[in-house]
């Protein structure tokens, strides 16, 4: 039932666009992006909008003119995803909601997450399509992300006993290299570490 829907749905949009008369000189219909870059926080809530003129206003499908909301796929192979026509969702997503004026359209997501973020057009049915982009932005989760993965790849890089040890061993001009192998190769305990230093100073004394 739902494809059947989408497939009348964009037979109808094709159709009437090959046969529309209002396309061409000064009626021709307009879209733009209210704001072509969208950023939004992560579970905060966000509304992209586009603005249009010369579309008729009429929301059945034999309306001239259809307006969509497209979510763009940023892989070749898969399909771009139609959100929204006229006023009606054609997906079943309790976050996303469409409103429709005679000047501008608008897709509403709440709770807004890492997934949603992406490139989003809104487009009308002309020949060729009049599309506005919007890109939007989700800021925070992949930071925190990215600093939680640079504290946990120093920390398996090396011992913190090696780390806590560099500033003695340039004290005693013992290069770090000298000590990095016996380091990483096993775990060092305070005692075997002092005894590895009081060796390498003893060795820096007699040489």
């Amino acid at each position: 039932m739902f494809w059947s829907f989408v497939i009348s749905l964009l037979l109808i949009i094709e159709t009437s666009s090959l046969v529309d008369n209002n396309d061409l000189g000064e009626n021709k219909p307009i879209v733009e992006a209210q704001n072509a870059h969208v950023t939004v926080t992560s579970g905060q809530k966000t509304i992209l909008t586009c603005i249009f003129s010369g579309v008729n206003h009429e929301l059945s499908l034999s309306s001239s003119h259809q307006l969509i909301w497209i979510r763009q796929s940023y892989e070749a192979q898969n399909a771009d995803s139609i959100l929204a026509h006229n006023q009606d969702l054609l997906i079943s997503d309790p976050r996303l909601t469409i409103q429709r004026t005679d000047s501008d359209y608008s897709l509403t997501i709440t709770n807004v997450n890492i997934d949603d973020e992406g490139f989003y057009a809104c487009e009308v049915n002309t020949q060729p399509p009049q599309k506005a982009l919007v890109h939007l932005y989700v800021r925070g989760y992949k930071l925190i992300k990215n600093q939680q993965l640079s504290k946990a790849t120093t920390e398996q890089a090396a011992p913190k006993s090696y780390l806590r040890s560099i500033p003695i061993l340039n004290r005693l001009r013992v290069r770090p290299s000298d000590y990095t192998t016996a380091a990483l190769s096993s775990p060092c305990t305070s005692s075997s570490q002092s005894d590895l230093i009081s060796s390498t100073s003893k060795n820096k004394q007699i040489a």
